[in-house]
């Protein structure tokens, strides 16, 4: 699995299990975008680099990547974590926004 070593990163940090618009996977299909890179790695390299400025607002949430054709760009590679309930990933691109990491919720 090449995902394996991103997702035991953050399996090892605390979880916002106490919070269920919070928690992964338990939502109604929310998603939250970080942003686009050029490259699956660049992709996964950015995740890593924003959850370590986001002082803990990603811990137990993983990373979805996945590309995207995008006209006069070429192909690009969606970084997004989720899923999450609707209020759950606004709640996660205020607190992002609160320091200044772009952040869209997308469903």
């Amino acid at each position: 699995m090449r995902w394996l070593p991103i997702l035991l990163l953050f399996a090892v940090g605390p979880s916002h299990a106490a919070d269920p618009a919070l928690r992964p996977g338990m939502g109604e299909g929310y998603l939250f975008q970080l942003g686009a890179e050029h490259s699956e790695a660049e992709a996964a390299h950015s995740w890593i680099a924003i959850a370590a400025r986001a002082g803990g607002v990603l811990d137990g949430l993983k990373p979805e990547i996945s590309p995207v054709k995008v006209p006069r760009k070429g192909r690009l590679w969606r970084l997004r974590g989720g899923p999450v309930d609707a209020a759950g990933a606004a709640a996660i691109c205020a607190q992002l926004r609160a320091k200044s990491i772009d952040c869209i919720v997308v469903h």
